[in-house]
């Protein structure tokens, strides 16, 4: 079972004039996520903007991560490795290791 996860550019099937090759995409889950998690958005990303990548975070409690101006993130990005990217994902890794015996996972989502 997840114990956490992080999102890295999720698309926005729903915007007005999306590119049809995101149309087959399932829409976005509605339900707060049970898990520690943070979402990673760039701020000029042509499949969803900063503001709805916002929403999205806000409706799965996960954390909101601005990567600047990247576009659309992903293999074809060319980031490489990405080290800013590990690092925020070593991050998450490292506060999913920490005993959590008397903290919730809402009160550890907000505190990261």
């Amino acid at each position: 079972r997840p114990i956490g996860a992080m999102f890295v550019a999720p698309c926005d099937r729903c915007q007005m004039g999306a590119d049809p090759k995101i149309a087959r995409f399932a829409r976005v889950s509605q339900q707060r996520l049970p898990i520690l998690s943070m979402l990673v958005a760039s701020a000029n990303d042509p499949y969803a903007t900063l503001s709805r990548s916002g929403y999205f975070s806000s409706l799965w409690g996960s954390q909101l991560i601005e990567a600047g101006e990247l576009g659309h993130i992903n293999a074809q990005s060319n980031l490489g490795a990405w080290a800013w990217g590990q690092n925020i994902l070593e991050k998450l890794i490292a506060k999913l290791a920490k005993p959590r015996a008397h903290t919730s996972i809402c009160h550890m989502a907000e505190a990261l």
